[in-house]
């Protein structure tokens, strides 16, 4: 099987080098090309798919064919996996100094460990941050301010300048109280004209320096949803850039084209996400411009042994006890049917409140789906943690209206049963049941449901009487009648703001506050460590407090 997959990696090779061995064979020098290798959006994820130790590899075998190799990586590498979180990021960044990267932009992940943090991280990488488009607007000491707005790499002669763009709505897009000084947002991410205007500063800045390339490291994708914020609309507006390559949107785009400002074609590529791809760029010494991807080779030895080694202290970490609970929260009732998916539950109470609490929201959701474990009497290790909720969602705040709300609750209801369990199994269960924090509401059994779903039971409007009453919000300690024509701040998972977890449509033209932001893991860590002084009460948390009744 080895012998296979050597012979197997050489073939991939052959295949990768072969247009630069067969120029050599007809007199054209290979050495002279400008390779630039790239990578997005890994989001932590060290040794899935090509993973750090395939890029190392690659890199070093492009080095045997010219020196002109660059690595660039362009956003969010260093948040998304527990393994990134558990060291803020470091370890992530300790495996690319490894691996040899030059550049990388600042991703709005980059930012999700709080600015301290990432001040840490940026002295610690090797390779030169880059970001054009960021200001700090404070009156103390700007935390990142060894970033660059670009940087030049003089070629043999050729100057190729690599400016980084970070996403416009990177405070809505991470850990949005990282960015705050007295409450006062102090960076400012320039958009849509004043971002194509920053650009065009610096891509004629590094022209008139010399530069006969412009490459554009960006992190702003190609969804429609962005607009007018996309790689696409920064190409349409600017004038001078050569290639773009991007990432955010986690798309696989090897080559396409779309027209600047002054009409010409400009190149245009993203790797996609999670080390799927090793992207690589070359320029000849004629001016030919043309990408690949690459999505298998061979790991570097050295590199898969780091990575295990830091994987091992990894395990390790997660062992370690960093809190306790005085009471079991459990997903299960004695009859071992699971509680959360269809009743008020004490650890969904739990989780809906870290939410709340860390985001500063006036009301927070958790679907029933998300939470995986219970949470045992006793000491708590970050595993414990990560197995209550261990698929990495991103938390999101969105400004919605009482009505919203009502429908949220009525779609996820619409299967609650008055029995709630028997013979072991619970009844009228549903993933998309909402556990919540700062609401109170009850459930009428006595109502058939009138929700209408389209396929695949995505949320379609409510066609007769309604099941959810009772509706109230805590303000200030009082609980108070929700409004529907009112504005309430709400915390949920990304999942269920987007509407792509348990048909949640509703909130489709919520404003949001802060998107896609920090870990849930990160949340529940922040809400027993900062809000609950690393212990789990058992006088909030023993008994259930009438958030959700069932009739």
């Amino acid at each position: 099987m080895n012998g296979f997959k050597k012979i197997f990696t050489y073939f991939i090779l052959v295949l990768c080098v072969f247009p630069i061995i067969f120029s050599c064979a007809s007199g054209y020098d290979s050495s002279k090309d400008i390779v630039i290798l790239y990578t997005g959006d890994a989001e932590g994820a060290v040794d899935s798919n090509i993973g750090y130790a395939g890029v190392a590899k690659y890199k070093k075998d492009m080095l045997s064919l010219t020196p002109n190799v660059t690595l660039v990586d362009t956003g969010n590498a260093i948040s998304g996996s527990a393994f990134a979180y558990v060291s803020s990021g470091q370890r992530v960044v300790e495996i690319m100094n490894k691996v040899g990267y030059d550049f990388a932009v600042l991703g709005n992940h980059e930012f999700d460990y709080g600015l301290d943090a990432l001040s840490d991280i940026i002295s610690l990488s090797k390779a030169q941050y880059l970001a054009c488009n960021i200001k700090y607007t404070g009156n103390r000491t700007d935390k990142i301010s060894s970033r660059k707005p670009y940087a030049m790499v003089n070629y043999g002669g050729i100057k190729v300048a690599f400016i980084g763009v970070v996403n416009p709505e990177t405070v809505k897009r991470s850990n949005t109280q990282g960015f705050l000084y007295k409450n006062e947002v102090v960076y400012e991410f320039s958009q849509m004209q004043d971002l194509y205007n920053d650009v065009q500063y610096y891509v004629d800045h590094a022209r008139h320096n010399g530069a006969r390339y412009v490459i554009a490291l960006t992190h702003l994708g190609i969804n429609r949803d962005d607009r007018p914020n996309t790689a696409m609309d920064l190409i349409e507006n600017t004038e001078g850039i050569d290639i773009v390559i991007d990432s955010n949107s986690h798309g696989i785009v090897e080559a396409s084209y779309y027209h600047n400002k002054s009409s010409e074609e400009v190149l245009y590529t993203q790797a996609g996400a999670k080390l799927s791809n090793i992207g690589m760029l070359t320029i000849t010494p004629k001016g030919e411009m043309r990408t690949q991807l690459i999505s298998e080779y061979e790991k570097d030895p050295f590199m898969v042994s780091y990575i295990e080694g830091k994987s091992e202290k990894f395990e390790k970490q997660l062992d370690e006890t960093i809190a306790s609970s005085e009471v079991d929260l459990s997903i299960t009732r004695e009859d071992g049917s699971r509680a959360i998916r269809n009743r008020e539950a004490a650890i969904g109470s739990f989780c809906s409140d870290a939410l709340r609490a860390v985001s500063g929201a006036d009301i927070a959701f958790v679907n029933a789906g998300n939470i995986r474990s219970m949470i045992k009497k006793g000491k708590l290790s970050t595993k414990d943690i990560m197995d209550v909720f261990p698929y990495l969602n991103r938390i999101s705040v969105m400004k919605v209206t009482g009505q919203q709300i009502l429908d949220a609750l009525e779609h996820a209801s619409r299967f609650t049963t008055f029995n709630e369990s028997e013979i072991g199994s619970a009844q009228g269960e549903f993933s998309g049941f909402l556990h919540v924090s700062g609401l109170r509401y009850t459930i009428d059994t006595n109502v058939q449901s009138t929700v209408n779903t389209y396929s695949k039971g995505f949320f379609a409007g409510v066609s007769g009487r309604r099941r959810i009453k009772n509706v109230q919000v805590e303000k200030k300690g009082e609980w108070v009648t929700l409004v529907p024509n009112a504005t309430y701040t709400l915390a949920l998972m990304e999942s269920i703001a987007n509407g792509s977890e348990d048909g949640f449509t509703m909130f489709g033209d919520a404003e949001y506050i802060t998107k896609g932001g920090i870990l849930d893991i990160q949340v529940l860590l922040t809400y027993i460590n900062d809000y609950l002084a690393g212990n789990i009460p058992a006088l909030r948390y023993s008994y259930l407090q009438g958030r959700i009744t069932v009739l």
